[in-house]
C-alpha cells in the first residue's frame, strides 16, 4: 500500500515542478512583452501564451492524478483496515448460521481458543448465541487453549460428526470467517470427551489466531 501512495505522490510532486516551472515562463514573457524592442515583446507574448497554455493542461493532469490517486488510497487503506478489523458475525450473519444448522439442533459443538486472544473470545461469544439459536447444545472452552510455543491461525472445526462439521465450515464462510477443516483433535484436545456444559461432543471449533496476510 506505501508503495503505491509513494508513487502518487512522486507524480504529483513532478507535475507541481512542471507547473512552478511554467509559472516562471509566463513571468518571464510578461517581462520581454514590456521590452522595447519589437523581437522581445514578440517571444515575451510567444512565451507568455506557451506557458499559460501548458500551464492550464498541467493542471488539469495534476486534477486527474489527484482523483485517481485518492482513489488508489482509499482502497489500500479499506483493505487494509478490513485486515486488521477484528472478526464479527453482525446480527444478519448470526442468523444465516443459525438457519443452515437447525438441521442439526440437539448435537453438541465445543468453542476453543487461546488464553489470552479477546479478539477469537468476542467471536466466540458471538459464534455461540448463533449455535444456541440453532438448538445446538455449546460447550464453552474459551481463552482455554494453551499455545505452547505454537497457535492455530484462522478457525479450525473437527469432530465426530462429518456432516455437522462440514455444515459448521460452510457457514462460518458464508459468514466471512476464514474456516477450514483442523487436525483432529484441535491443538492437543479431544473431541470425544465431555465440554464445558454438553455431553458428548459432536464438533469442536477452535477459534485460532486472526490470520494476517499482508
Amino acid at each position: 500500500m506505501m508503495s503505491i501512495i509513494y508513487q502518487w505522490d512522486i507524480a504529483r510532486f513532478l507535475i507541481g515542478a512542471l507547473i512552478v516551472a511554467c509559472a516562471v515562463g509566463v513571468w518571464r514573457g510578461f517581462r520581454l512583452e514590456q521590452s522595447d524592442v519589437e523581437g522581445d515583446r514578440n517571444a515575451g507574448r510567444k512565451l507568455l501564451v506557451g506557458g499559460l497554455t501548458l500551464q492550464f493542461c498541467l493542471a488539469l493532469v495534476l486534477l486527474v492524478v489527484d482523483t485517481v490517486g485518492s482513489v488508489h488510497e482509499r482502497r489500500a487503506l479499506l483493505a487494509l483496515n478490513a485486515e486488521i478489523a477484528p472478526r464479527r458475525l453482525t446480527p444478519e450473519k448470526q442468523q444465516s448460521i443459525s438457519t443452515a444448522l437447525t438441521a442439526f439442533s440437539g448435537k453438541n459443538v465445543q468453542l476453543v481458543s487461546y488464553g489470552l486472544d479477546v479478539e477469537a473470545a468476542v467471536l466466540g461469544r458471538q459464534l455461540r448465541e448463533a449455535l444456541e439459536g440453532a438448538g445446538l447444545g455449546v460447550g464453552d472452552a474459551l481463552m482455554t487453549r494453551a499455545s505452547n510455543g505454537s497457535v492455530e491461525f484462522g478457525v479450525h472445526v473437527v469432530g465426530r460428526n462429518a456432516d455437522l462439521v462440514r455444515a459448521l465450515i460452510v457457514a462460518l464462510l458464508k459468514a466471512d470467517i476464514d474456516a477450514a477443516r483442523g487436525d483432529d483433535p484441535p491443538g492437543g484436545g479431544s473431541t470425544d470427551t465431555q465440554a464445558a456444559g454438553v455431553a458428548i461432543v459432536d464438533a469442536s471449533v477452535l477459534i485460532g489466531v486472526k490470520p494476517i496476510t499482508r
